[in-house]
């Protein structure tokens, strides 16, 4: 810690990204609880020293897949001491365990006569509708210790009465996400309308990609990143504007349900753009690192990248099911042996473009090796594709290639990353394929089912 402090002081990057890459292999490694706290703590104290975020994010996305139920309990032991910070992102590393939160909360409601600031801020930031649905004894318990706090204020009464309302509107979301799979639109993409909307936002202008979020011409960061990328390669844009930008666009994206992009696709960019020929790469660098930080727009633990696992040929050139394996956090409880928990996507030509519907009737599914679950909808899933940059001229690019998801905005000849990009690109999946078997990636939007708000 102290040599990573001098190293940032005195500005001696070879040393700073030393430590960083020590760190990161501990990371990496399989690390029990003492190893997990080690790490946290020497990423929250950069945070807290230097507001930089990277290393707890690589922190975060390593251990998320892993239950870390007993770090999680070893580490709120200390409830009442914690910060804000820290509360929220044990939160993010629960997951979908509403049962552990649950229970801190009562049991730093036993006893006391007052609600605590800690209490307060922790049950403002769950999931109440997951709690609810998963944890109802629990969630009803937690009500219940709360009305029988002796001196609790006039304010926290009203705070626990919106409280209450605030839940009870997040079920109401859940069993329209589930009309909405029966009865709703199943479309994930449609040709035509991604074409359309890269030509109204031919050039750059905020106001078109805003009104393209505000309309729901847009569903997704991943699209809105695109755009933005594109637009850039005909008009820069100052801090001022950048910042302007990207408030407005979180504001939009506040009100509406919008899918947030996730770090590790901007990273991945962010890392293949530093070495891009392009005089405005400065510009594009400095906004998609205002998107990374901004909560409303990119994320590192509610969005899944899932790779198709199979496509099946229906029709020649007509018609595919393209098979996705994927287990839903709110799918835990599932017993079938004779297929695998997934969603199918089924792509048909209508014209001279391509519709993708996600599958829904059971008969779809027959002897595909996936079975379907109605928490995965069609409004919170968007397919993508893989770039991968190859570049003879780029030393540390020779051996492995940079891998970038990308949007399914690519139709024609406007790809941003063949005019950003530094050397041979190579897109496998379009040059080998066209849409839809080249849409071999999707982005799932699991906020839903994920303790922290």
């Amino acid at each position: 810690r102290d040599l990573h402090k001098m190293s940032v002081v005195f500005e001696v990057e070879r040393v700073k990204k030393e430590c960083s890459e020590w760190l990161k292999a501990k990371m990496s490694r399989n690390m029990e609880d003492n190893d997990k706290l080690f790490v946290f703590e020497e990423c929250l104290f950069i945070i807290s020293k230097w507001d930089k975020w990277d290393l707890m994010y690589f922190l975060m996305t390593k251990i998320r897949s892993v239950d870390n139920s007993s770090f999680i309990s070893q580490y709120l032991q200390e409830f009442e001491t914690l910060t804000p910070v820290q509360i929220d992102l044990m939160l993010k590393l629960g997951g979908s365990n509403s049962e552990l939160f649950l229970r801190t909360a009562l049991q730093n409601l036993t006893g006391k006569t007052m609600l605590g600031k800690n209490v307060k801020y922790l049950l403002q930031k769950m999931n109440l509708a997951l709690c609810s649905e998963s944890s109802n004894e629990l969630y009803t318990a937690v009500l219940d210790a709360i009305s029988r706090l002796s001196e609790i204020s006039a304010e926290d009464v009203i705070f626990v009465l919106q409280l209450s309302t605030e839940g009870m509107r997040q079920v109401e979301r859940q069993n329209e996400i589930r009309l909405y799979n029966d009865w709703g639109s199943r479309v994930v993409l449609e040709g035509n309308k991604c074409r359309a909307l890269m030509d109204k936002c031919d050039r750059y202008a905020s106001r078109s990609i805003l009104d393209a979020v505000s309309n729901g011409d847009v569903s997704s960061m991943f699209e809105v990143v695109d755009l933005l990328l594109w637009c850039l390669n005909f008009n820069t844009l100052n801090s001022g504007e950048m910042e302007t930008l990207i408030t407005t666009l979180a504001d939009v994206c506040r009100r509406n349900r919008i899918q947030k992009v996730a770090n590790s696709h901007l990273d991945a960019i962010i890392t293949a753009l530093e070495d891009s020929p392009s005089e405005q790469k400065g510009s594009a660098i400095q906004l998609l690192e205002g998107i990374k930080k901004n909560e409303n727009l990119a994320t590192y633990n509610v969005n899944v990248i899932v790779r198709r696992d199979k496509l099946i040929e229906v029709t020649f050139d007509n018609l595919y099911k393209q098979c996705y394996i994927f287990k839903h956090p709110r799918n835990t409880t599932c017993d079938r042996s004779d297929s695998k928990c997934g969603f199918i996507i089924r792509s048909h030509k209508n014209g001279i473009d391509w519709i993708s519907e996600m599958c829904v009737d059971v008969k779809e599914y027959k002897k595909t090796g996936v079975h379907f679950h109605e928490s995965i909808s069609a409004q919170d899933v968007s397919m993508c594709t893989l770039i991968i940059h190859r570049s003879d001229t780029c030393k540390k690019y020779e051996a492995k290639g940079i891998l970038v998801t990308a949007s399914a905005l690519y139709w024609g000849t406007k790809k941003w990353w063949s005019r950003w990009l530094p050397g041979k690109f190579l897109d496998y999946t379009i040059s080998r394929s066209a849409p839809p078997t080249g849409m071999n990636y999707v982005v799932l939007d699991i906020r839903d089912y994920l303790i922290a708000k």
